[in-house]
């Protein structure tokens, strides 16, 4: 596993940059999709999400409407279906190609998530609390990080 911290134009950054490239590193331990290589500038959110100290990072981080959402009939698609609708900004068009799905079907998926969570997704708070949750799925379930 390799960690990169972020560039600094002085010698006396370089204790910043070797913070980072311990959560660059942790990040590579933990996502395959890196391929044991983590980047600091290329971390974008995990950058602040893998500053928490290890037994902080737990199922208790992910949001209570997306645990319900998981645990609902149809769990999995539906997350499935949030992701591709919060990978692409929001835009119907671009999700429904993403999904190979009629945009009626798509419709009918976000009001299903919107009953289930709770949650608008028209709000960007709310999306926001939804995204940030699938991304600590992500650590939690793609990786073990050893307790570095």
């Amino acid at each position: 596993m390799v960690g990169v911290g972020g560039r600094h134009p002085a010698l006396d950054d370089a204790w910043g940059s070797y913070e980072q490239a311990l959560v660059a590193a942790r990040a590579a331990r933990r996502l395959p999709s890196l391929k044991g290589v983590g980047d600091w500038d290329r971390l974008g959110e995990f950058a602040v999400l893998l500053q928490l100290p290890e037994h902080a990072l737990n199922d208790s981080l992910v949001p209570k409407p997306l645990r319900t959402l998981n645990d609902a009939h149809g769990g999995e698609r539906l997350r499935d279906t949030l992701r591709c609708f919060l990978e692409h900004a929001g835009s119907i068009p671009r999700t429904a190609d993403a999904l190979r799905l009629h945009r009626t079907s798509l419709y009918y998926r976000l009001r299903q998530i919107q009953e289930i969570t709770g949650l608008d997704l028209d709000d960007g708070a709310h999306r926001l609390t939804l995204h940030l949750g699938l991304r600590i799925e992500e650590l939690l379930t793609t990786g073990d990080d050893g307790g570095a």
